[in-house]
């Protein structure tokens, strides 16, 4: 909902500038959610990794390093695999069968 007001906010301040042409403001559009997008991912990464320093090598370790893992995989494909690749080995370590598909 903060995007849409803050996208709305964006257009009424470009509604004086006429000399723009769509493509700009769709362009402009895109830009702003796509910053936006990228801001809150990292923001979930951030307070991931925040979490993942204090579990024990138990499931919910498995579970975090997998939503790590999910969270990198359009940004890091590199960070995507590996955080799966630990979330792999400590579930098969645990033998939890969930965080191995998942992995």
């Amino acid at each position: 909902m903060a995007l849409i007001t803050r996208l709305f906010q964006v257009f009424q301040t470009l509604e004086g500038l006429n000399h723009l042409t769509m493509k700009q403001l769709v362009s402009l559009a895109l830009i702003s959610i796509l910053a936006s997008v990228s801001f809150s991912q990292n923001t979930k990464i951030d307070s991931l990794l925040g979490k993942l320093k204090t579990e024990k090598e138990d499931t919910n370790k498995v579970m975090l390093l997998n939503d790590l893992s999910k969270e990198y995989r359009i940004t890091d494909f590199k960070m995507a695999e590996q955080y799966a690749n630990k979330a792999l080995k400590l579930a098969k370590k645990i033998h939890f069968k969930k965080g191995i598909a998942r992995a």
